[in-house]
């Protein structure tokens, strides 16, 4: 099975480290970038109610301008989708499951999208890998974010249309099993 970018990113592009400061360091008027799994972010998120303890960052933030296209990073379906709409939250945000190579279930969330992305969507829908499933969506709906996608993978099933994007430090060693690193499918994008 192909896997595919999320977004078509420009090559060589940076990748930003987010341990101090926050999501808009290093973007400026570059308009993309990568930030990476396993980040321990405890500025970014420092007085967010929503990210208390939680500084570890369990997806790939692919940073490109607004209303980028969105992609499925491998053929599968549409689990669910919301829009999860609190500040600091994913905004509208998609989960599509996909089969692996290796016959293994994997939960792709795509978050920080567009409100009209979720238009037309339904549970089950098939999607193809390469197919454009939505666009990345600006600061009012996206949860307040600089313009990204982050790409999350699960091996559990999410029984929402959500998973914890930033885990606590201890929490980590433990659930980067539960969500694994994203260029596990992805390869060397940063």
């Amino acid at each position: 099975m192909a896997y595919y970018s999320p977004v078509e990113l420009p090559k060589n592009i940076p990748t930003i480290v987010f341990a101090s400061g926050s999501l808009d360091n290093g973007i400026g008027e570059k308009k993309f970038g990568v930030g990476g799994y396993g980040e321990d972010r405890a500025d970014v998120y420092k007085g967010l109610t929503t990210h208390e303890g939680r500084t570890v960052h369990m997806g790939d933030d692919l940073f490109v301008p607004v209303g980028s296209s969105v992609f499925s990073v491998a053929d599968g379906k549409i689990l669910s989708f919301t829009d999860n709409a609190e500040p600091g939250d994913y905004g509208p945000t998609l989960i599509v499951e996909h089969q692996l190579d290796n016959g293994e279930t994997i939960y792709a969330l795509y978050g920080h999208l567009s409100r009209e992305t979720l238009d037309g969507k339904k549970p089950g829908q098939p999607v193809r890998g390469g197919e454009k499933i939505g666009e990345v969506g600006d600061r009012s709906v996206n949860g307040g974010w600089a313009p990204h996608v982050h790409l999350q993978l699960s091996r559990v099933k999410p029984g929402v249309c959500d998973m914890p994007g930033v885990l606590s430090p201890s929490d980590f060693v433990e659930m980067k099993q539960t969500y694994p690193d994203p260029r596990a499918i992805l390869g060397k994008i940063y």
